[in-house]
């Protein structure tokens, strides 16, 4: 079983939070009930969950990449301070 909207696009995502938002305070007149805030509230929880995710994963690469290059850098300048 996949994990909740892994296949979707940010873009696709974050409509649904914005479609499911204004069901659930547009289902009775602008104020929410507790019936759409108990539907709506997890999936929206689950979609924004998503949305950490990723974002979370991109930057821990991002930093990663980083890291990795200072690495290089620092060991370069290492080997070249020694052989002066």
């Amino acid at each position: 079983m996949q994990p909740y909207m892994t296949q979707s696009s940010d873009k696709e995502i974050r409509a649904k939070i914005k479609e499911w938002s204004e069901r659930m305070f547009n289902s009775d007149g602008g104020s929410a009930d507790i019936n759409s805030v108990m539907l709506y509230t997890p999936l929206i929880q689950l979609a924004q969950n998503e949305l950490t995710t990723r974002y979370t994963k991109t930057t821990t690469f991002i930093a990663m990449v980083f890291s990795g290059l200072a690495l290089a850098v620092s060991a370069t300048a290492l080997v070249v301070s020694t052989q002066a």
